[in-house]
């Protein structure tokens, strides 16, 4: 997924846009207003953004063999340094 937005020049408005008009969408299908369940989508999609948005400068690319993120209801599950 990161590599489809790498290098577009998003700017980060267009970040904040994108993560206002998910939560929308999640009132537009009717998605239960449990406050934890809408925070932990959020949390989501705001970590997601920024994620993309590191990529997004001109001629960024996303280096190959990176790790695929793991979200949970808890957040980004981090792996396990041992």
């Amino acid at each position: 997924m990161l590599a489809i937005h790498a290098g577009q020049g998003a700017e980060e408005e267009l970040g904040a846009r994108f993560v206002t008009c998910f939560m929308q969408a999640a009132d537009d299908a009717h998605l239960p207003d449990d406050p934890a369940l809408r925070a932990s989508l959020r949390a989501y999609m705001e970590w997601a953004v920024r994620d993309v948005l590191r990529y997004s400068p001109r001629n960024s690319t996303v280096p190959s063999g990176a790790p695929t993120p793991h979200w949970s209801w808890g957040g980004l599950v981090r792996p396990d340094p041992g």
